[in-house]
């Protein structure tokens, strides 16, 4: 940053420079706003200083780089660092993760962290922004009593992150901002910050609704990824192609739009159903979105399961190598992404029913040296085909169509079995196969 700059009537602050955070870092930039990162991760930072970026997003590291070039963007590790000398109003953005642990309950930590290192410069009439995924209730019963311990007379908003990884950039600048304070001074502070940056503006007098409306976006996705998937174990038992049930059933026809059924992960629909449920009671219900849930989980150990089953009736040896396709969590848009990747429950379920088995992964945008330990990691899909007995094509990546499914089959070994997850492939592709193909939804 330019030591002659003058100091600004408005200092914005995004802590915790995520997948969040530094897109909504690039956007304002993008729009004209300086802002400081505070990340505590010394190697996120290293990487976001080397390369403009620590994951794959279109148009961001371009940003990014150019910024930190031209001082309009500065990270720090801490708001204690030099460059966090008061101005006459700060902005502090929060957008640390909120994952969840091994019992599927929230962990608030680093919001709890972000909200005493905020408070330690936070002075009246400074506006907090709560952008982070939380409980209905955080934005009131958390955030606002840990920061009046430190100062009072402040603003707080709760704005939600509504982005699909891979379009970031473009939503940012296309979706409605929802703007939720339980106050009329923290809610136009808000809404004036945000108009500059947003097309539309959303806003409601009650954080909760708005942290409530973000779950709910996830929530609903996830439930209705669950209807497919409920459909394809239906049609599995009923011996029909979902795909074709789905497609089919809604051409043409305005009251049916159901996604292909496919795996489901990522950072958000992994836990955003647990977190949306512990709003409300903190033991298990039997709530409709957490039955939804726990269709989507199932699916990777049903699928396995069948595979181990289909592999006894008809080979006469064990597997000795499995090639997992696509480990990012999702493929379109595309994404490197591991965070709740499907593939790290294929791990898992492999491990449980071929124990000793030699699994290897390659996904099209995902380096080596990110990957599990316990996945062996060719530097092209061609080794990780090589002698294949079992290949599993995980995510809907365009790659593997463009790739093709007798290229796989050729690529793998001469008895191989094929599973795609996304039952890409067209009758006329599979017919010529000597291998066998399966896909979910398609059991055939």
């Amino acid at each position: 940053m330019n030591v002659n700059k003058p100091v600004p009537t408005k200092r914005v602050y995004v802590i915790g420079l995520g997948y969040v955070g530094l897109t909504l870092t690039a956007h304002l930039i993008k729009n004209g706003q300086d802002i400081i990162g505070v990340e505590i991760n010394a190697a996120t930072i290293e990487m976001i200083r080397k390369n403009g970026t620590h994951f794959h997003e279109p148009g961001l590291s371009k940003i990014i780089n150019e910024a930190l070039l031209d001082g309009s963007f500065e990270i720090v590790e801490s708001l204690n660092s030099p460059q966090t000398k008061a101005s006459s109003k700060n902005i502090f953005i929060i957008t640390v993760g909120t994952p969840i642990d091994s019992n599927k309950k929230v962990v608030i930590s680093h919001i709890v962290r972000a909200c005493e290192q905020i408070g330690r410069i936070l002075k009246p009439q400074d506006l907090v922004v709560l952008r982070s995924t939380v409980r209905v209730g955080t934005t009131l019963e958390v955030v606002r009593p840990l920061l009046e311990e430190y100062c009072r007379d402040f603003e707080l908003a709760f704005c939600p992150e509504r982005t699909a990884e891979g379009q970031a950039l473009n939503e940012l600048e296309s979706l409605p901002q929802i703007i939720g304070a339980d106050d009329d001074l923290s809610r136009q502070s808000a809404q004036a910050f945000f108009s500059r940056f947003s097309n539309e503006i959303v806003s409601t007098d009650s954080s909760k609704t708005a942290e409530m409306i973000k779950l709910v976006d996830n929530m609903q996705r996830d439930t209705t990824f669950a209807i497919s998937n409920h459909v394809a174990e239906l049609c599995i038992k009923l011996g029909i192609r979902t795909s074709d049930v789905i497609n089919l059933g809604k051409k043409g026809f305005p009251r049916t739009n159901l996604p292909n059924p496919g795996p489901v992960g990522g950072p958000c629909l992994e836990k955003d159903t647990y977190i949306l449920t512990q709003s409300v009671s903190p033991s298990k219900q039997n709530y409709l979105s957490l039955v939804a849930r726990e269709t989507n989980e199932n699916l990777i150990a049903s699928a396995t399961l069948f595979l181990k089953s289909f592999w006894a009736k008809t080979r006469r040896r064990d597997i000795s190598k499995v090639a997992v396709l696509g480990l990012a969590f999702k493929g379109n848009p595309e994404t490197d992404d591991m965070r709740g990747s499907p593939a790290l429950k294929v791990l898992e379920e492999l491990r449980k029913n071929f124990p000793g088995v030699e699994v290897v992964g390659w996904d099209p945008l995902i380096s080596a040296d990110v990957l599990p330990k316990q996945l062996k990691a060719p530097n092209s899909i061609e080794s990780a085909l090589n002698d294949s007995d079992l290949v599993l094509i995980l995510n809907n990546h365009r790659y593997f169509s463009e790739f093709g499914l007798r290229k796989i089959a050729l690529s793998s070994s001469s008895d191989c079995v094929i599973y795609d997850f996304w039952d890409r492939f067209s009758e006329g592709e599979i017919s010529d196969l000597k291998s066998d193909y399966f896909a979910w939804g398609y059991h055939v």
